[in-house]
């Protein structure tokens, strides 16, 4: 019982440290927070739809945002899937113990 308990809180701090540190990564990539981020994908999805021809040298950066923006979802699906996994095997121990 004692020794389960150690085990999963141990992995717990793991876990927990590894989180950090993805979202340390993420503010050292887009200094900017995720609100600013979403303001920015609903500007990009307006613009889009309306302005098509008339500028042309913008939508590189455009594209880039998007990249950036992809690259910040898949960050929090993967955030999501180890919470989710982290509960999952919580649930485990509490249940062999």
């Amino acid at each position: 019982m004692i020794m389960v308990v150690v085990v999963v809180v141990l992995l717990l701090l793991l876990l927990l440290l590894l989180l950090l540190l993805m979202m340390m990564m993420m503010m050292m990539t887009t200094s900017t927070t995720t609100t600013t981020t979403m303001m920015m994908m609903m500007m990009m999805m307006k613009k889009k739809k309306k302005k098509k021809k008339k500028k042309k040298k913008k939508k590189k950066k455009k594209k880039k945002m998007m990249m950036m923006m992809m690259m910040m979802m898949m960050m929090m699906m993967m955030m999501m899937m180890m919470m989710m996994m982290m509960m999952m095997m919580i649930m485990m121990m509490m249940m062999m113990c």
